[in-house]
């Protein structure tokens, strides 16, 4: 009992180094972009110059995904970018890693589901960050449709708070 407490804590001191150095990384990028980043916690917040306005009060700036592809229930490709969906997680097309807890449900439903909304429209995407993995997590939208909310509304991803940087995704699926 006592050794799964400290590989627990060993596991849980890793995933936070990891954090601190992805952050400090995405910072200095960032700032030698000439981007204008500022960080509450552990989530950043991009406030460059805007590209495009969608409202008075909404100002998002977004980039389209040239030749999107579906990898798997949260994960596309932007050309040779790897792009992961902001605050959700849905079930791994294979097997589960023994080291991780997965989302429950089929892997080849949630992706189908996926590639069933990318066909609402043009995809495009506003990037939040980078995850310990090199992806792009971003808030992905095909038409008018937020692909978290689709796979969240179908029960084809679970919501990850702790993933949803400024609680974007819970405000967008509301």
């Amino acid at each position: 009992m006592a050794g799964s407490r400290l590989a627990s804590a060993f596991l849980a001191l890793i995933d936070a180094r990891a954090e601190v150095v992805l952050l400090v990384a995405t910072l200095l990028i960032a700032a030698g972009a000439g981007n204008q980043v500022v960080c509450k916690g552990t989530v950043c917040y991009d406030h460059s110059p805007q590209q495009t306005r969608h409202s008075a009060t909404d100002r998002i700036s977004s980039a389209q995904c040239p030749a999107p592809r579906v990898v798997d229930g949260d994960t596309l490709r932007c050309g040779s970018e790897r792009v992961r969906l902001l605050g959700i997680d849905a079930p791994e097309l294979e097997h589960c890693p023994r080291w991780r807890v997965c989302a429950p449900g089929d892997g080849q439903a949630s992706k189908q589901s996926l590639v069933a909304a990318m066909r609402s429209g043009p995809v495009r995407l506003q990037r939040v960050t980078v995850d310990r993995y090199g992806r792009t997590v971003a808030v992905v939208w095909a038409g008018g449709v937020n692909l978290s909310c689709w796979q969240l509304e179908r029960g084809q991803a679970i919501y990850k708070p702790h993933w949803d940087n400024g609680g974007r995704i819970a405000a967008a699926c509301r």
